[in-house]
């Protein structure tokens, strides 16, 4: 779940809260079971690992918590934890080498004991590449299944492409199987793209190319060939193995509908860009004195240049070539701030209609800049620069003073730097050609967010077709921001009737930022129709530990206060004893 492939445990407390829609038990309490993960001291065993005795004490212990419903993950890097004669990857069977079926007998148990058994399936992630051919017999069958890159790759984790009707079939053929056994439902996972940068296959690119009459991988490498008023986006070497990183670079450049360019390093940005153009840096820090020599010129000439964060390592150490391009003073430092307010400084372009707005950082992650000649035009509350543009020759350079592309959250950073980039490119005259390419991008994005939503539309006509009863819900990103990134509409299947209940993923650390993504959560869905995850862990002098029960405690509160169908736990490999003891207290509350 999320941006690392998590396949495993999820703790889920579920407090249906009275006259809900969904078919489900008040005061529900869910438990996720791992199948595979990182093991820890609160769960050495997966649940599939665990003997037909094992099964029936820890089923003893979990109805003593008040947990009554129980969520197994069917599917994790290659391996299949249900009986089925459609593997992919046959070797990963678990069931054909067990003595028992361990789901089965869990089902069995958990009935007994008044307990539902919603399986939980990592939907289209096939898993790490290493671990997938081992399950498939050291061989990766079905090449074409795969979703690829913008560079024709796999990646290190290995998706499914939605587009392709073997994919579908295959997948459709797994919950046909699934529905043989006494499940009360299915809840999807990574029931997406993986980033942006994904589905790219030849397949995918032929049916769009067929709509439209263009190949996506031009919209991609050749946008020149469309606009000459495009913005050029670096990608450093230093990106190299950070996948996330150019994923959350086109959702960006796609959010702010700007037709864009992206340019590896060793391109020579600053030769490709029009001498008059537009090219934004972004978590660049290390910038080496021929790069800054270019820049310089660039700039110097008539360029524009945007920086998303400081390059801070650089002003340490050649301030002297890079501070009078920037207009910055060599006192640029990380700092460690998780929210900032902002405020607007100086009435200009790049501010107007921006009246200010909180940035959200997932970790400490925060330049402080020293301007020297350049002009503040937003600050935070701290009373730090926020954004900063400087003229230096016929040119001009921006810098946000915040990891807008990776780290930092929030609708006042789109504004700004949507401005930033339509006043720029204006002083280079308006022409129809970027139009039409922001309009290609734009159908791209939908192509694909229509091949997960047709995928889903399967599951839900199998499902009514052989137990309609059941209920399907979706683990799902929690803000507006993410939606496009991976292209999960998932409103939309709610309002469609493709599935009955989200569970968007909230793993913050405060309420207050919970109580924000619940309050988009909601717009336009029944609030009965949404059980937000909340994380019971946190990442403590380099480990990953639980939190507090007071924190937990908090969380659920708001959450239950909101009126919510309820809430989910990530997850019971950190489920200590002291928040154990927490949620028994809590009783049905």
């Amino acid at each position: 779940m999320k941006k690392k492939l998590i396949i495993g445990a999820m703790l889920a407390l579920t407090a249906v809260l009275p006259g809900t829609a969904l078919a489900q038990t008040p005061s529900t309490r869910g438990l996720f079971l791992a199948s595979t993960g990182p093991r820890s001291e609160y769960a050495r065993s997966f649940w599939w690992e665990l003997s037909e005795a094992e099964i029936v004490s820890y089923l003893d212990r979990l109805q003593k918590a008040g947990v009554n419903e129980l969520y197994p993950a069917a599917y994790g890097h290659g391996n299949y934890y249900f009986k089925t004669t459609h593997a992919a990857f046959p070797k990963g069977v678990a069931q054909d080498r067990l003595k028992i079926d361990p789901l089965a007998v869990l089902i069995r148990e958990a009935h007994r004991r008044k307990m539902k058994v919603i399986p939980f399936f990592p939907f289209l992630v096939a898993g790490g590449e290493p671990y997938v051919k081992q399950s498939a017999g050291g061989t990766l069958p079905h090449l074409d299944w795969f979703s690829l890159n913008t560079r024709g790759e796999r990646g290190r984790t290995l998706s499914f492409d939605p587009a392709n009707p073997e994919v579908r079939e295959y997948l459709n053929h797994l919950v046909e199987d699934l529905l043989l056994y006494d499940i009360d439902g299915l809840m999807l996972d990574y029931i997406r793209y993986l980033g942006t940068h994904m589905g790219y296959t030849p397949l995918a690119r032929q049916a769009f190319k067929g709509k439209t009459g263009v190949d996506p991988q031009d919209l991609y490498e050749h946008p020149e060939a469309f606009s000459t008023n495009i913005v050029y986006c670096l990608n450093p070497d230093s990106w190299a193995g950070k996948d996330w990183n150019l994923s959350s670079l086109l959702a960006l450049m796609n959010r702010i509908n700007i037709p864009f360019k992206i340019v590896p390093q060793k391109a020579d940005i600053f030769a490709q860009a029009p001498a008059n153009g537009t090219i934004l840096i972004s978590s660049y820090y290390d910038i080496s004195q021929d790069v800054i020599g270019k820049l310089d010129a660039y700039v110097k000439g008539g360029g524009n240049v945007i920086f998303l964060d400081a390059p801070t390592t650089a002003m340490k150490t050649r301030s002297a070539t890079l501070g009078p391009v920037l207009g910055m003073k060599s006192g640029s430092q990380w700092t460690g701030v998780l929210e900032r307010t902002l405020a607007v400084k100086a009435a200009h372009p790049i501010t107007a209609g921006v009246t200010g707005g909180t940035l959200t950082s997932s970790a400490n992650a925060l330049t402080e800049i020293v301007p020297d000649t350049a002009e503040i035009l937003a600050s935070f509350a701290s009373g730090h620069p926020a954004v900063v543009l400087n003229t230096y020759g016929k040119g001009r350079c921006v810098v946000f003073n915040f990891q807008m592309l990776i780290k930092y959250e929030g609708e006042v950073g789109d504004e700004l730097l949507g401005n930033t980039v339509s006043w720029l490119l204006a002083k280079r005259g308006d022409e129809p050609g970027s139009k039409k390419l922001a309009a290609l991008n734009a159908a791209w994005i939908q192509y694909r967010s229509d091949q997960v939503t047709e995928v889903v539309k399967m599951v839900r006509e199998t499902m009514r077709k052989r137990k309609p009863k059941l209920l399907l819900g979706a683990a799902t990103t929690p803000k507006a921001i993410h939606v496009n990134t991976v292209f999960q509409e998932w409103k939309t299947w709610l309002k469609r009737g493709y599935m009955d209940v989200a569970y968007p993923m909230d793993y913050y650390a405060s309420v207050k930022e919970l109580r924000a993504v619940l309050a988009w959560q909601a717009e336009g869905i029944p609030k009965s129709q949404i059980v937000p995850l909340l994380s019971i862990y946190k990442r403590e002098g380099g480990k990953v530990v639980p939190v507090t029960p007071e924190r937990i405690n908090d969380q659920l509160d708001l959450v239950r206060k909101l009126g919510f169908a309820g809430a989910g736990l990530f997850s019971n490999q950190r489920l200590s004893p002291k928040l154990e003891a927490a949620l028994s207290a809590r009783g049905k509350r």
